[in-house]
């Protein structure tokens, strides 16, 4: 009676990679399903999303729609 062997697969790490569609542009792109955040937008628009935040506290209230939610 010999011991019991495991067997042992190892994974290429380009296979864990999952295609997405971006909400933004519509353009598919891979994404690591292992992540701690799940990826919604593609590198391009990830960036230019990040610059538009970045650039939020210069918006004044002039620059605004009148949205009529007023008191």
């Amino acid at each position: 009676m010999g011991a019991k062997r495991k067997m042992v697969i190892y994974v290429e790490p380009k296979d864990l990679k999952k295609k997405v569609k971006c909400k933004d542009c519509g353009k598919e792109f891979e994404v690591n399903p292992r992540a701690r955040y799940a990826r919604k937008y593609c590198k391009k628009c990830s960036a230019k999303r990040k610059k538009d935040y970045e650039n939020l506290w210069k918006v004044k209230a002039e620059d605004c729609d009148e949205g009529g939610g007023g008191w």
